[in-house]
């Protein structure tokens, strides 16, 4: 399912998850500059790893916290949230 947001007259925005779209969508979107915000697979997120470990965490609002990289083409964004970290040790209990 892809949601388009239009919150701004002149942005639209596509959320998915990230088996919708491939790296040729990907980059076709980038080619149209149209904003998009997906998941992102861990293999990449291990790749990204150590531009992460660099970066210090930010508050964004309680309980949520956010590290930014940016390369040329993408903006990554990686987050954590105390609500996430409770549910996913419930889960494991």
């Amino acid at each position: 399912m892809v949601t388009t947001l239009s919150a701004v007259p002149t942005l639209t925005m596509y959320v998915s998850g990230i088996m919708l779209f491939t790296e040729e969508t990907l980059g076709e979107m980038r080619s149209r500059q149209i904003d998009y915000l997906v998941g992102t697979p861990k293999g990449k997120l291990r790749a990204l790893e150590q531009q992460l470990l660099d970066k210090p965490w930010k508050q964004v609002r309680e309980g949520v916290e956010v590290k930014l990289s940016q390369d040329p083409q993408e903006l990554w964004v990686l987050a954590r949230s105390a609500g996430r970290q409770d549910k996913e040790m419930a889960i494991r209990r």
